[in-house]
């Protein structure tokens, strides 16, 4: 058995109005100002939290006023509960048995339960590795809203916007909602991912392969859509003869268009030098290949993006870093000082720990360049490596 959750849709900030006198039964509201709804319009009539509140369509334009035109309401209502428009009135969720299946829808036109700001759905059928999605549905008007993302039936992860959302509201203790939208949280979020772009874009936790076809002839490559920051570029020349595979030097663009400025040299196969042209967002090579199909793994930095919603995962690896943030920020709402001191203090500690984290992760200094005459150029942007004698000089 699995309870899928699904968030109720937003109410809009407007219109808005209240019944003027107490409805029992019927297919007209009395309320004090009609301005601002329209035929087919959604409305809530109720407060969320409030075990009779419920949604009904307008059947027609509002004929004054001071009514509005409905199907008919199943309870009745006391003078001065709020009328708010929504989008959607109902939802459907579809699932399948595994990340490869095909969807099968599981319920459809179902209408969402107000007496809270979620609504459940229990799957008795439903086993833990099947995958769900859900989307609300406008009956009046017959449109969907996007499917949500993909869940598995565990649920969302401890690195999924979900679960952090959650989590955040645990620990600033606004599981009502009072005090920060579920779309400020995921805000916080995103100020976490600029804290965590401006300190440093070289993380581990970017770190990304391309495998791009050399063209003959041609110099320039596109960049991947995520590139962010080179790392190496490793080349692999083969064919019957031979297989030979090394990293390529970089270089510096004024640097590079001084080595290649030859515009008349031929190609050749023995590369050994590249550049990052990031005004056109291309990898070029030098010299120019002369084969098509030799392989370059183009080994880079992606970039560190925004999360928007419950299904994405944020890209830092530390779930209490954007915890303690979101958290801070709420209490600080709540002017609550002491509190969000506390949770700024955790946030800075978190940020240390990532730092440390990356020195782990990071390779070794003397990984990186080599001592002695003449070593780096031995193993970088040449095909000829080094001999076993050679090697022993530099261990």
């Amino acid at each position: 058995m699995r309870v899928i959750t699904i968030l109720n849709p937003k109410i809009m900030d407007g219109p808005y109005t209240i019944l003027s006198e107490d409805y029992t039964s019927g297919t007209t509201l009395t309320v004090e100002d009609s301005s601002g709804y329209s035929d087919n319009d959604l409305i809530l009539v109720g407060s969320v939290g409030d075990e009779k509140a419920e949604t009904t369509d307008l059947t027609s334009a509002p004929p004054n006023s001071s009514s509005l035109a409905i199907s008919a309401l199943s309870f009745a209502h006391d003078a001065d509960e709020p009328i708010q428009k929504i989008l959607y009135d109902q939802y459907e969720i579809d699932y399948k048995t595994s990340s490869t299946g095909n969807w099968v829808n599981l319920v459809t036109g179902a209408s969402f339960y107000w007496g809270k700001d979620k609504t459940e759905y229990v799957h008795d059928a439903g086993v833990s590795t099947y995958y769900y999605r859900s989307r609300y549905y406008n009956s009046a008007t017959g449109t969907y809203s996007d499917y949500s993302d993909s869940v598995v039936g565990t649920g969302y992860n401890r690195l999924q916007v979900g679960w952090l959302i959650g989590r955040v509201r645990s620990k600033a203790q606004d599981k009502n909602k009072e005090h920060a939208s579920d779309k400020d949280i995921i805000a916080s979020f995103n100020s976490v991912n600029d804290i965590v772009r401006g300190l440093n874009r070289k993380w581990w936790f970017l770190k990304d392969e391309d495998e791009i076809n050399t063209i003959a002839d041609q110099k320039e490559y596109d960049l991947p859509d995520n590139f962010d920051r080179g790392y190496r570029l490793k080349f692999n020349r083969h064919s019957t003869e031979e297989n030979v595979e090394y990293y390529l030097k970089y270089r510096s663009n004024v640097e590079f268009q001084y080595m290649y400025q030859d515009q008349e040299a031929t190609s050749d196969d023995d590369l050994s030098d590249y550049t990052i042209d990031s005004v056109n967002e291309k990898l070029v090579l030098g010299p120019t290949p002369a084969t098509s199909d030799y392989v370059l793994t183009l080994i880079y930095f992606k970039t560190l993006d925004d999360v928007e919603t419950y299904g994405d995962t944020v890209p830092v690896p530390l779930a209490d870093l954007y915890v303690h943030y979101a958290a801070a920020e709420i209490w600080e709402t709540k002017d609550n000082e002491k509190k969000a001191q506390y949770h700024k203090a955790e946030f800075t500690s978190m940020l240390k720990v990532l730092e440390q984290m990356r020195a782990k992760n990071y390779e070794p200094k003397q990984m990186m360049a080599f001592k002695g005459r003449g070593a780096a150029n031995r193993w970088y942007g040449s095909s000829r490596g080094t001999t076993d004698d050679e090697r022993e000089r530099y261990y």
